[in-house]
């Protein structure tokens, strides 16, 4: 809960600075019982399910949709992220489809790799027929092997992550 004397932190030009209850150009509440930071679909979805209509949800940016919005510019729009949401939960699924409503879109996943000399559906570690034996048991063996509790630290980049341990059944081969 806010103390009702503050307000969430304000971006300015300079950085951040707190903004009070008594600064007039503060355009928050007093106080809320909830405070829900980001808007993007995590926050919104948190905000969505709260029981207590009494809640804050503040965002940085000037449009909710986190990672999920796009600019157009000069004609062209660009993506923030890949708008892709995925999820066999048929509550999920209907609030896209309801929240979302004709700005949803529906696309048949048709993505393929090119490994060993021909194209693979992706993601590959579901379609490793054809491929050579010796790959398909390293592939398999990575898969056990990630499964395995090492306290490893986290990868510190997407190479790592897409590469390293955490990447289960992918060949180290290129």
């Amino acid at each position: 809960m806010l103390d009702q004397t503050e307000v969430p932190l304000s971006s300015t030009s300079t950085g951040v600075s707190p903004r009070t209850a008594d600064d007039p150009r503060s355009p928050y509440p007093l106080h809320a019982k909830n405070l829900v930071i980001g808007g993007g679909p995590a926050g919104l979805s948190a905000a969505l399910h709260l029981d207590d209509p009494d809640f804050l949800l503040v965002e940085r940016q000037a449009r909710t949709g986190g990672l999920c919005r796009s600019i157009v510019d000069g004609g062209f729009t660009f993506d923030h992220a890949g708008h892709i949401f995925f999820t066999t939960d048929k509550y999920v699924d209907g609030l896209f489809r309801s929240v979302l409503a004709d700005n949803f879109h529906e696309q048949r996943r048709e993505s393929w790799v090119y490994l060993y000399d021909a194209y693979r559906r992706y993601p590959f570690q579901g379609n490793l027929f054809g491929l050579p034996p010796e790959v398909v048991k390293e592939c398999l063996l990575g898969v056990v092997e990630a499964g395995r509790d090492h306290h490893a630290s986290p990868p510190a980049n997407f190479l790592e992550w897409s590469t390293g341990p955490s990447a289960p059944g992918s060949p180290t081969t290129s």
